[in-house]
């Protein structure tokens, strides 16, 4: 029997209107409209990606082979990126802009932090029957007692973190612009979290883990804001 896979996308597409799910899904082939704001995130997020390598033990180093300036690493990796695009190429200049400011701005914050602990991690779990939800999660990243004592206080109980937690946050990175409407989900409760991007990760991530992360974060890297 066939297996229903799910996505981030799908379920929003969903929330917003049930029939659109359902054309989306019957339609036989449906060329998916890629706009230069998708694309430059897409672009962004592999060059940070690349950033980082994996170990054989598992953890994340930085990457000495992204070598030179970051701008001009960005720029070698944006002139490749773009040409599997080339209904962009008009928007080349403005997307390889918006995109430096991005990995300045990332590379600037992070220059002196550990590596995530994971990067693009491939997250999914069954639900009913054949239906199969997974996700890409950006970054999972370790925090202290110190940060979790000041974002969730009431996770650490003399001196040590409660169970069923784990000292991680979820992190998110964003290309688009600020939005104050978007913050920090970590002051609520699960499943109470009233975005759906949210909800969904820290579900996966507990389905995987059996525990719970600290925090999740957009990052919102244009502005340099969480």
């Amino acid at each position: 029997m066939a297996s229903l896979k799910l996505s981030l996308t799908d379920l929003q597409r969903y929330q917003r209107c049930p029939a659109e799910f359902g054309f989306s899904r019957l339609a036989e082939k449906k060329e998916h409209e890629l706009s230069k704001h998708l694309v430059t995130g897409i672009i962004v997020h592999r060059f940070i990606w690349g950033s980082y390598r994996l170990t054989k033990s598992g953890r994340y180093t930085k990457n000495v082979r992204v070598g030179g300036t970051a701008r001009q690493s960005w720029n070698d990796f944006y002139s490749e990126q773009i040409k599997r695009y080339p209904s962009l190429l008009k928007f080349e200049k403005e997307m390889r802009d918006k995109g430096a400011t991005c990995v300045l701005n990332y590379f600037k914050q992070n220059r002196s932090k550990d590596p995530p602990l994971e990067i693009e991690a491939r997250y999914w779990s069954h639900m009913l029957g054949n239906v199969e939800l997974y996700s890409s999660i950006d970054q999972i990243r370790g925090v202290d007692s110190r940060t979790i004592s000041n974002i969730r206080p009431e996770l650490i109980k003399y001196g040590q973190l409660i169970p069923g937690y784990r000292d991680e946050v979820i992190v998110d990175l964003k290309t688009s612009k600020y939005s104050s409407k978007k913050k920090e989900w970590f002051g609520y409760p699960w499943p109470d979290l009233p975005d759906l991007q949210a909800l969904l990760y820290v579900w996966l991530y507990h389905e995987r883990k059996g525990e719970m992360p600290v925090g999740f974060y957009f990052y919102y890297l244009l502005d340099s804001k969480f």
